[in-house]
């Protein structure tokens, strides 16, 4: 009797493991018809399978699984259809099942009693059948671009997040280990195009305020050679927002010395030491950045940082060089101008403070005439070059009334 039952049993397990097997067919069949293709059936067959302990360990199942997905996302782009969600959903879908079934496709197969199967030769046997099939499609969504589609989608929804990952997804294709033959790779073309999809997943992850993903995408992106620069400040930016300021200044550091023509980064880091009253360290970054690339935008920072601590003679000498390096510059002229403002706020301070004598203070007060005539001679100069400047016009206005000189004065009123 107890032998009687023990085979039922096994003839149970055995019904129901094809059972399940069976499923794994029908719902192949059913997405592959090629009239009156049934998905929803499909789906629901391969679901079953797909929790079974028989079947949900095979790639083939995986593979089925993720084929009900692309095929009915082929019958959507063969209609012409433009539910750019469902269809992008589709390819999310069919892109993690295969995920799965590739995992597995690469493990050694074994035979119906679980041994591990080996040639003659002594070598494992793969699935690569079900690797290839896969592989084929993944470049047709590559071609087409769905998961762009799909993220442009997003994007309009003001779903930055998913956005970013729909574009990260896509230019991940080509690294899936599934892609990894000469022949696939020669077809998944890494041009200027895919590069900007790799600049737009960070730049969406900012965005979206995903800032440790943004990070990682915007490293990459600087060591490349595509928008590397512009890679460079979003990744500062992406410390500043974190509150970092400690890697912001390491990157504005490191973007410095990678990109020694780029003055954006120095003169945040300026800005950041200026502002935290380290003018010594932002004189010193100056300095090399001027050893590197003597161009006059360092020059003309290095004038105002200098004359900030009234180190005036190297002041000038600095802004005289900034000058000659571009004498139509108005931000070189202007820079200048507030160097002598600086020596008449000096000489001000000085005359008011206490226990100044008349001689002291009278000298001083003409000092201080003095600097703002020179200034005024800057001011006119970038005024002169740039008409159109409401704050140079305004600050040659403030100087005129300052000196006494009101017909110039109201010349620039409002």
């Amino acid at each position: 009797m107890r032998k009687v039952l023990f085979l039922a049993a096994l003839v149970l397990i055995s019904t129901m493991s094809f059972g399940q097997k069976k499923n794994v067919t029908r719902a192949k069949n059913l997405c592959l018809a090629e009239e009156g293709a049934d998905f929803d059936a499909a789906r629901s067959a391969i679901f079953e399978a797909l929790e079974n302990e028989e079947t949900k360990d095979q790639a083939q199942t995986w593979y089925v699984a993720g084929l009900i997905e692309y095929q009915d996302y082929m019958k959507q782009l063969a209609s012409r259809s433009e539910d750019y969600r469902k269809m992008g959903e589709m390819v999310v879908k069919c892109l993690d099942y295969w995920t799965v079934a590739d995992s597995l496709a690469m493990l050694p197969q074994r035979d119906k009693k679980g041994n591990v199967i080996v040639d003659k030769k002594g070598n494992y046997k793969y699935d690569t059948k079900t690797r290839k099939d896969m592989a084929d499609r993944v470049l047709d969504y590559y071609r087409n671009q769905m998961l762009i589609a799909y993220g442009g989608v997003l994007y309009s929804d003001q779903d930055y997040a998913g956005a970013s990952r729909m574009y990260k997804m896509h230019t991940d294709l080509a690294n899936l280990p599934m892609m990894q033959t000469e022949k696939l790779q020669a077809q998944m073309v890494r041009d200027t195009t895919y590069k900007d999809f790799q600049f737009d997943a960070a730049r969406l992850a900012y965005y979206a305020k995903e800032y440790d993903r943004a990070i990682d995408m915007f490293r990459v992106l600087v060591e490349g050679d595509w928008k590397q620069i512009l890679s460079g400040e979003f990744l500062y930016q992406c410390y500043m927002d974190k509150g970092d300021t400690i890697t912001a200044n390491q990157i504005l550091d490191e973007c410095i010395r990678k990109f020694p023509g780029e003055a954006w980064f120095l003169q945040n880091m300026i800005n950041n030491l200026v502002n935290g009253g380290r003018h010594a360290e932002a004189i010193s970054y100056l300095q090399k950045a001027i050893e590197m690339d003597p161009q006059g935008q360092y020059y003309n920072s290095l004038g105002s940082i200098l004359s900030l601590e009234h180190r005036f003679d190297e002041a000038f000498e600095a802004f005289a060089k900034a000058i000659a390096s571009d004498p139509n510059n108005a931000q070189y002229q202007q820079a200048c101008g507030f160097g002598y403002i600086d020596m008449v706020n000096m000489y001000e301070e000085q005359a008011s403070a206490p226990g100044v004598d008349d001689a002291t203070y009278k000298s001083l007060r003409n000092k201080s005439q003095e600097a703002k005539q020179n200034a005024l001679k800057y001011f006119e100069k970038a005024y002169q070059l740039e008409p159109n400047n409401d704050t140079y016009r305004r600050d040659l206005r403030r100087l005129y009334y300052q000196l006494g000189m009101m017909d110039m004065y109201n010349s620039l009123a409002d």
